[in-house]
């Protein structure tokens, strides 16, 4: 009776244990903070900018997943945690990717906002004259659409308006002249080189009114004369070279080179050229390279007098451009690619024609293609 109840309790006990072996292991906690950390949102850039990093946590979570439902438990457990780490791995370089787009954008943001910078500061420098001749005279740089009649002016607003005319008959003629270095057998170019000296020398006596519209309507068709040069020029060039020339001019010259009607245009103040120095070279030799480099570019030299009507500081100013010129010559650039032009005191730059920032020669790379 003993040896029945011995073996009884010997066959409830192996029950038990059998029944203990049948019960599943708990599920290790670090799998649900893999499963967790897989839909997180740090992951979920990290597969949109290191697919490859994040593919690997997702590889280590599901060996991790297979291993426990084998019954492996430690295996499950350091797949795991390595699924964890690989996790946070993606999310590291995720960030650093962004960083990099981040900082990318901004250099090149940083970039445009100098060049644009540097354009407008050129461009106010050259244009910073009477307020309200700034106003007319922006007015017609911005195309050549039909000029209305300016109409009668009080004798402040009238000497303004002749401020502004010979100002604008000037980059007339300067248009004209760089339409025939593109192209010297250009149709119309010799009428409109004519009626320009004629308003030139009207203007010369300070008539009244002030022949302001003629002036607008000489400068637009000047510019018209200028763009049908560029496109029937057999070696026109591209807009996209006038890109590179004012990049290299911006990369080489303390100067900020800036672009208008007639190409790009470098200002270099008359004492580089009257006290030559170190600076003074290399900026003749900077300037000089890019066009050796540029060929197809005609340099149209423009001396600016500082005293309006002053013999003197017309003859500084247009010994200054002769002096220019042999600089360039000197330094490789084809004389017969090179014009000088007088501009007198028309386009003063600051408040006052007598300025030292008005003596200036304006070097101009002429565009040959629209």
């Amino acid at each position: 009776m003993s040896r029945a109840r011995s073996a009884l309790a010997l066959l409830s006990l192996a029950i038990s244990v059998a029944s203990i072996a049948c019960v599943a292991p708990p599920r290790p906690p670090v799998l649900a903070d893999a499963e967790r950390a897989s839909h997180s949102p740090a992951s979920a850039e990290a597969a949109k900018l290191v697919p490859q990093a994040f593919s690997r946590a997702e590889q280590l979570r599901s060996q991790a997943d297979e291993a426990f439902a084998r019954g492996e438990i430690s295996a499950a457990t350091i797949l795991a945690e390595r699924a964890l780490a690989a996790y946070e791995h993606a999310a590291v370089l995720a960030e650093i990717a962004r960083a990099i787009k981040v900082t990318e954008a901004a250099r090149q943001q940083l970039m445009k906002s100098e060049d644009e910078l540097r354009a407008l500061d050129a461009e106010q420098a050259r244009l910073a004259a009477d307020a309200e001749a700034l106003e007319v005279r922006i007015k017609v740089l911005k195309d050549a659409e039909p000029v209305a009649g300016a109409g009668r002016a009080d004798p402040a607003r009238e000497a303004a308006r002749l401020s502004a005319a010979r100002a604008i008959i000037l980059d007339a003629r300067l248009l004209c002249v760089s339409a025939r270095l593109v192209d010297a057998k250009a149709a119309g170019m010799d009428e409109a080189e004519a009626d320009v000296q004629k308003l030139e020398t009207s203007l010369a006596s300070a008539p009244k009114p002030a022949p302001i519209d003629d002036a607008r309507r000489l400068r637009a068709r000047c510019l018209a004369l200028l763009t049908a040069a560029r496109r029937a020029a057999s070696s026109a060039a591209s807009s996209g070279a006038s890109d590179v020339v004012l990049s290299d001019l911006s990369s080489k010259l303390s100067l900020a080179p800036y672009r208008d009607d007639r190409g790009v245009v470098v200002a270099v103040p008359g004492e580089l050229v009257t006290k030559p120095g170190d600076r003074s070279k290399a900026a003749i030799s900077a300037v000089a390279g890019v066009a050796n480099a540029h060929p197809e570019f005609p340099l149209l030299l423009v001396s600016h007098a500082r005293e309006p009507g002053a013999a003197a500081d017309l003859a500084r100013a247009r010994a200054n451009a002769d002096a220019l010129g042999k600089m360039l010559t000197a330094a490789g650039v084809k004389a017969d690619r090179i014009r000088a032009e007088q501009a007198g005191a028309a386009q003063p730059v600051g408040s006052s024609s007598k300025t030292n920032t008005s003596e200036r020669i304006e070097i101009v790379f002429v565009s040959p293609g629209t």
